[in-house]
């Protein structure tokens, strides 16, 4: 399993359903990859000085998902191929992005047995979900990570209404400092899930020792007894960040 955070999207190849609408009839996949995007608060420590080794995080961060809604209906439970519960009404669900849309889905209880969600998706873009997936999470320690969505289906329309990142949605993030190949690297973790992506800090042509680092300006250096010194400057304001689970099969 790999968690790479990218900055755009992947388009994705499986079986399709045509489906009929306004502008005339659409081919839609039953089953694709999904992004998850997040609105990142500026981190907690930002102005602050901290000395840091493998293991230890730069900074934590609040991570909102980008896109949510509001079901105005109850969705049904669904049976097939496996069993999803249905989704209670004034429930809010968070955007995972497929190749062409955007699917809804239920935050998951990684907590329990069942790591099985059912994601809702508009296909004619009337303001109601007509289709629904159920939701491959591969095992994550998060509530939003989403890896795969597949087995679209129809469903009773569904209302729903655009919500602007509900505080009922946001989810712990951080940075944490590690090593590869003697140089320093980052990874990030989202609730409970450390990516396994390792990026590095960009240096600045002038300044070697200032670089950024997810939309964060910040000094490095090495302070001579193993670890790193590390200054936060500044961070741009709304960073995005865009998370693909790679190995999805089903």
């Amino acid at each position: 399993m790999t968690c790479h955070v990218r900055t755009a999207l992947v388009v994705a190849s499986g079986l399709v359903l045509t489906v009929a609408g306004s502008a005339g009839a659409q081919m839609i996949r039953r089953a694709e990859p999904a992004t998850v995007r997040f609105v990142a608060d500026p981190p907690a420590q930002m102005g602050t000085e901290i000395y840091v080794e493998p293991g230890d995080t730069v900074w934590s961060e609040t991570l909102h998902p980008s896109h949510a809604v509001r079901l105005l209906d109850e969705t049904p439970e669904r049976n097939r191929p496996r069993h999803a519960d249905g989704v209670p009404a004034d429930s809010v669900l968070f955007g995972v992005h497929l190749s062409d849309s955007i699917a809804y889905c239920q935050p998951i209880a990684y907590e329990d047995a069942v790591r099985r969600v059912q994601c809702y998706r508009d296909l004619d873009d009337n303001g109601t979900f007509d289709g629904t997936y159920l939701s491959r999470q591969r095992g994550l320690d998060s509530h939003y990570l989403v890896a795969y969505v597949h087995a679209l289906t129809a469903v009773s329309q569904v209302r729903y209404e655009p919500v602007e990142q509900p505080g009922t949605l946001s989810t712990t993030g951080e940075v944490v400092f590690d090593m590869h190949r003697g140089q320093p690297v980052f990874r990030r973790r989202i609730g409970e899930e450390t990516l396994d992506s390792r990026s590095s800090c960009s240096p600045l042509p002038d300044t070697p020792a200032t670089c950024d680092l997810f939309g964060v300006r910040m000094e490095m250096e090495p302070s001579g007894d193993g670890r790193y010194r590390i200054r936060l400057i500044r961070a741009i304001p709304q960073r995005g960040l865009v998370v693909q689970i790679e190995n999805t099969g089903l």
